[in-house]
């Protein structure tokens, strides 16, 4: 059953939200340079008389902005409401502000894949008989807490992430170890720098068993990874016989989008990328990513063993999650119009 249809941004209007902000892309475009130049300083101004002062980001404020954007809408346990009342989000504006500048319904597109990942994540448990998830970059998110709720809190799930995890550790104390707040590891790792040796490690540490199948996430996190590292952390969490699931988010290359949402990417992921130290973006076509997620190089390789490693993956683009979150397709009206997708399946 679909759930209650939820009116995206009610108070923007509908043509308001289809647009993207020319004048902010090229004032995110020009801090970008100044940023590679060395001119910059502590806080930055976009030009264009948009007037609005942005602190330098990090990490931290990324995950509080994706909260503030999602709460209540994707995650909607108990546990996951009473956990998100808890955080401290006010960072998340300086996130948030400038990535809604360039786009203002940006958080339609946050809720809607969150709630596709939600849905696909739950599936892939019943389905697969899974009892633990590992979560990439897993940020405030609150889909652990969604998952232990939703099965009885008979799945276990292993966070990594880096300056997040100290904080959301402290709040998942305050609610104590009964319930769904048991079932989450919170395990504090920079995944750019970390190997699948120390990933599968780390994991284990903390009661992850290599030879039981698990669900994958990267939610968020793939545009930020170098392809050969996101490559080698995901060959640590694959299992015999593809028995383990991967649900992967992920941003596409420029010719997978329609031209007037093409410069999207670039000029909020680029802006956020430059303010946590990342130089490039890694993008995917969609048959790419598909490769990428099933084990392979992106490239395909032979035709026939390409075709056997992607059996059972499937993509869903950002028209069909607004059409299953909101019901119809203001904002992403065909399959080319979003820069994002998941794609999911058997690894």
């Amino acid at each position: 059953m679909r759930r209650q249809r939820c009116a995206p941004n009610a108070n923007i209007p509908a043509g308001a939200r289809r647009r993207v902000d020319p004048d902010l892309i090229e004032s995110l475009a020009g801090l970008r340079r100044a940023l590679a130049t060395g001119r910059s300083n502590r806080h930055y101004r976009l030009n264009k008389g948009h007037g609005r002062m942005i602190r330098k980001s990090n990490m931290e404020d990324g995950a509080m902005a994706d909260v503030l954007w999602s709460r209540g809408e994707a995650h909607t346990s108990g546990a996951a409401r009473e956990y998100m009342s808890m955080l401290d989000l006010e960072r998340g504006g300086n996130v948030a502000g400038p990535f809604e500048q360039v786009c203002p319904w940006y958080g339609d597109a946050v809720r809607s894949r969150k709630q596709c990942i939600a849905g696909l994540a739950m599936r892939h448990i019943a389905d697969a008989g899974i009892g633990q998830a590992v979560i990439l970059g897993a940020g405030l998110d609150a889909l652990s807490l969604e998952i232990a709720a939703r099965t009885g809190n008979a799945v276990v799930s292993y966070e990594v992430d880096a300056a997040t995890m100290p904080y959301k550790r402290r709040v998942l104390a305050e609610m104590g170890d009964a319930g769904a707040a048991g079932c989450v590891r919170c395990i504090t790792a920079d995944l750019s720098a970390l190997t699948a040796r120390r990933l599968d490690t780390a994991l284990a540490k903390e009661g992850w068993h290599y030879d039981r199948p698990s669900l994958v996430v990267a939610e968020g996190i793939t545009q930020y990874l170098a392809k050969s590292k996101l490559a080698s952390l995901l060959s640590a969490l694959r299992t015999p016989g593809r028995s383990s699931r991967i649900i992967m988010e992920y941003v596409r290359d420029a010719a997978s989008i329609s031209p007037d949402r093409a410069p999207v990417p670039e000029a909020v992921f680029g802006w956020h990328g430059e303010m946590i130290g990342v130089d490039r973006l890694s993008r995917y076509s969609d048959a790419q990513a598909l490769d990428f997620a099933a084990g392979g190089t992106g490239r395909g390789g032979k035709a026939g063993v390409a075709a056997a490693r992607v059996v059972g993956m499937k993509t869903v683009g950002p028209d069909q999650m607004e059409e299953e979150w909101a019901g119809s397709n203001a904002v992403f009206p065909a399959d080319d119009s979003g820069w994002f997708a998941v794609c999911h399946g058997p690894i």
